[in-house]
């Protein structure tokens, strides 16, 4: 096992997570007397696992002063794939950090760019930079675990968790007193069967937005949405039954591709799909509602007027009466609550397009 040490390094975090399914688990490997973690210290090594499930690695962070309770973080579900920029940046994924800039040209035909995010194998020690400093300021070590690869790595993160509670027992650690358990998402659900196959080794277990009974309702809800896209605005999305190898990544992509296009249409004005003529927000948010998506996000949330409407009804040029229709001249959008619904609940079907296509593409390629 390899183990390097660094001195108080700083480890900016972001949870971001989903949900995960059950798949088969081997027996973790026994780990051998290691070099114990200083106070203060930033350890990390990494845990070889069987066959080809590759190797994954920890992070772990000392306290100045050790209350004797380790916290074992498992993180939550990040995208197997990359994510095309008209994606992530929506999404926020180029501020993860545990998402990398790359370039890939075969991106520029179907996205009109090459730039991309692909996530990152590097572990994380708490939900948030916040919580991470609040914890160890009260004396708690704080371990992560780090996935060979990304998706559905249930698993994976097991054996990675087993393996690392050994090490810690090995003497990683000295003075611990107890384990604990706890991850975000996906990360819970492999935190909480770290604690069901080891309850002589962990003490207790949190779950943070837990996907405790696997990923059937929100990949439900998802599909749900996507298909009403297929079946109203786009009948050559692909949605399930992908082709192995590089052939299945270029059609997940084309329909990442073909809802992003639509999508990025509406604001510049396309209002109906050029394939069935139905208009793209009105069959969104009839799928959205179905699929029970909320018409609120960060952005919109689905109840304010803009504010120019209240400036433009002020001016005694326009007055109320003309108000609503001299933003919409303007450029202005959205201007009224329905219209920041529905662009609340386009930019959700993106989310969902993202969760859906690539989620299914990786459940489908593990599966085979």
């Amino acid at each position: 096992m390899k183990k390097s040490f660094m001195r108080r390094s700083v480890a900016a975090v972001a949870s971001l997570g989903l949900v995960v399914v059950g798949i088969p688990l081997a027996t973790a490997p026994a780990q051998a007397q290691v070099e114990a973690c200083a106070p203060g210290a930033t350890c990390q090594g990494e845990i070889p696992l069987p066959g080809p499930l590759g190797t994954g690695s920890y992070t772990l962070k000392m306290p100045d002063k050790f209350n004797g309770t380790v916290m074992v973080f498992s993180h939550g579900y990040r995208l197997p794939l990359p994510l095309p920029a008209i994606l992530a940046v929506p999404g926020r994924y180029n501020e993860n950090p545990n998402y990398r800039a790359i370039s890939n040209p075969a991106f520029t035909p179907i996205f009109g760019s090459p730039v991309a995010y692909e996530a990152l194998n590097t572990p994380e020690l708490a939900p948030s930079p916040e919580v991470e400093g609040q914890l160890l300021s009260q004396g708690y070590a704080l371990a992560g675990i780090g996935y060979p690869r990304q998706g559905w790595a249930v698993a994976e993160g097991v054996l990675i968790g087993e393996g690392l509670i050994s090490t810690i027992n090995g003497g990683l650690v000295p003075g611990k007193k107890r384990v604990v358990t706890w991850g975000n998402s996906m990360g819970a659900n492999i935190a909480a069967v770290l604690a069901e196959r080891n309850p002589k080794q962990v003490a207790g277990l949190i779950g943070n937005c837990g996907a405790f009974a696997g990923p059937e309702r929100l990949l439900d809800n998802a599909m749900t949405l996507l298909f009403s896209w297929k079946t109203l605005l786009a009948p050559t999305l692909k949605l399930a039954n992908y082709a192995p190898g590089q052939a299945g990544v270029a059609q997940a992509l084309g329909d990442i591709g073909t809802i992003a296009k639509l999508a990025g249409g509406v604001p510049a004005g396309q209002a109906n799909s050029p394939a069935t003529d139905v208009p793209i927000g009105q069959a969104n948010m009839l799928g959205s509602l179905m699929a029970g998506f909320p018409a609120q996000n960060r952005e919109y949330d689905g109840l304010t007027i803009n504010p120019i409407v209240d400036v433009l009804a002020a001016n005694p040029a326009i007055g109320p009466s003309l108000a609503l229709g001299a933003a919409q001249a303007q450029g202005y959008s959205p201007i009224t609550a329905g219209q920041s619904s529905a662009a609340a609940m386009l930019s959700n079907a993106v989310g969902a397009a993202a969760l859906g296509v690539y989620a299914r593409y990786d459940l489908e390629m593990r599966a085979r």
